[in-house]
């Protein structure tokens, strides 16, 4: 299939391999989750947004002007399996995370 421009593989790609070292603080918990999970940075470094993705590329979160250093992910509407947060950092850096969702 291979990647193209702007797709969520091509963010992904991009994220790990140039991580910015504020990504260091970042944590994503509880990791698997049932649904509910919190993503914050230990540092205090801002979060200025997420979007969090399928294993598909389909959005199925998105929540921006966030300026905090924590947000809560709900998905307890998806279905189990394995989905990817991007969380941009304030000065526009963006960090993946990956995250489990198990249905019970």
């Amino acid at each position: 299939l291979g990647r193209w421009e702007g797709s969520i593989c091509d963010t992904i790609g991009m994220v790990r391999v140039n991580e910015p070292k504020e990504a260091k603080g970042l944590v994503l918990s509880p990791n698997p989750t049932t649904g509910r999970c919190i993503i914050v940075h230990r540092e205090g470094v801002l979060l200025e947004g997420v979007e969090v993705f399928d294993t598909w590329g389909r959005r199925v979160l998105l929540r921006t002007g966030l300026q905090s250093d924590q947000v809560e992910v709900d998905l307890s509407e998806s279905p189990s399996g394995v989905y990817y947060c991007v969380v941009r950092l304030e000065m526009g850096k963006l960090v993946v995370r990956q995250v489990v969702v198990v249905r019970e």
